[in-house]
């Protein structure tokens, strides 16, 4: 599975209002338990707007 990504405080309700998802599917997609493709877009999400 993937590894955890840790964002800063507020980031995961942005997550939600631009992408759509529950926070259980957002908390499940960060913390790496789940590898869907739903899993995959919101680490993507992530990924690219830590930088």
């Amino acid at each position: 599975m993937a590894n955890k990504i840790y964002t800063p405080s507020g980031f995961r309700k942005e997550i939600q209002r631009v992408l759509g998802y529950s926070q259980p599917t957002i908390r499940r997609a960060l913390g790496g338990c789940d590898d869907t493709q739903a899993a995959r877009r919101i680490r993507c999400y992530a990924e690219r707007n830590l930088k």
